[in-house]
C-alpha cells in the first residue's frame, strides 16, 4: 500500500483520451486525509516522432505557448532570473518550429494564448490560467 510510505492519504485518477482533436489528459487530486496536503504534479509527455508511417523529422513541427526562459543554478532550479529567448525559441512561441532545432532542456513562463498553427489546425493545448512554468526536454535534451 502506497500510504505506507508518504504521509497524506488521497486519490489519485489520471484520464486519457484521444479523438479527432487530439490527446486530452485529465487529472484529479483527491485528498482523503484530514489535515491540508501540499500537492504538485508535472507531466514528462514522451512523443516518439516521427510517428506516422513514411513521414521523416521535417514532417514534425511543435508551437507551444511559452513565455520567459527561466535562468537555471548549477541545480537546474529557478532562479527567478529570466534569459531572452533564442531565435529557434521564439518561432516555437509563435510560428512554430521543428522539434528539432536544437538539444535542449529549459524551464519556461507559461503563456495562455488560443490561435491557428498556420495549417488550419487550431491550437488545442494552451496553458490555464493556474499553470504557469513549462519544463521543456527536446531533442534529447
Amino acid at each position: 500500500m502506497m500510504y505506507q510510505y508518504l504521509p497524506f492519504k488521497f486519490t489519485v485518477k489520471l484520464r486519457y483520451s484521444l479523438s479527432g482533436e487530439g490527446l486530452s489528459q485529465q487529472l484529479f487530486v483527491k485528498n482523503d486525509g484530514e489535515t491540508e496536503m501540499p500537492c504538485l504534479f508535472a507531466f514528462h509527455t514522451a512523443v516518439n516522432a516521427p510517428f506516422a508511417p513514411d513521414s521523416s523529422e521535417e514532417d514534425c513541427f511543435v508551437k507551444l505557448t511559452i513565455g520567459e526562459r527561466w535562468e537555471l543554478n548549477e541545480r537546474q532550479l529557478p532562479t527567478c532570473q529570466y534569459q531572452a529567448l533564442s531565435e529557434g525559441e521564439q518561432k516555437m512561441k509563435s510560428s512554430g518550429v521543428s522539434p528539432y532545432f536544437v538539444s535542449m532542456d529549459n524551464h519556461y513562463m507559461a503563456v495562455p494564448q488560443m490561435g491557428e498553427t498556420g495549417w488550419n489546425l487550431p491550437i488545442l493545448s494552451s496553458a490555464l490560467l493556474w499553470y504557469t512554468m513549462w519544463v521543456l526536454p527536446i531533442n534529447n535534451g
